[in-house]
């Protein structure tokens, strides 16, 4: 029989610093001059100008250029509720993470600015997932392709099917 005579050490810290710079490295949009990904410049920032909304801003997913409004309402909120539960024990991180959830709100803030306008998706996953590039590339008149923006119109009756 074997013993376990020591433990794999786990920083917490590094892992949590880490998780936090991730949302960086997903931003889309203007970056601001805080950004610690300096190999990450602006993209799409042409984002919601067919429909005349400004949808730039908010994050990417899944390593493509498509912006999934659930995941990342999602992820937000759970960063949200991990700096009220735990803000407390996250020192520096701290304001990496308000910082985060600061960027995605804005986003989701501009995906609502019309009465009765829901914003859900920016950008096809189907034409995007056939065009592997860096976000800063798509403004690259070779890479050009519509990102469309997918949305909810209140003023037409809506579907049980189409709330979920």
């Amino acid at each position: 029989m074997s013993r376990v005579t020591s433990a794999v050490s786990i920083n917490y810290a590094e892992a949590l610093g880490k998780s936090i710079l991730f949302f960086e490295g997903q931003r889309s949009g203007k970056l601001p001059p805080s950004q610690r990904m300096t190999w990450r410049k602006d993209s799409a920032l042409s984002d919601g100008s067919d429909i005349r909304m400004d949808m730039t801003g908010g994050y990417y997913d899944a390593g493509d250029n498509v912006k999934f409004h659930f995941p990342m309402a999602f992820s937000t909120t759970m960063l949200g509720w991990s700096v009220i539960e735990f803000g407390d024990s996250m020192g520096p991180e701290l304001q990496h993470a308000l910082d985060a959830i600061h960027w995605g709100s804005d986003y989701f803030l501009k995906a609502t600015k019309i009465a009765n306008i829901v914003v859900a998706q920016v950008g096809d996953p189907y034409s995007d997932h056939g065009c592997w590039e860096r976000p800063e590339d798509m403004g690259d008149p070779s890479f050009l392709r519509l990102k469309p923006i997918w949305y909810l119109c209140l003023l037409l009756p809506l579907e049980k099917d189409s709330l979920s």
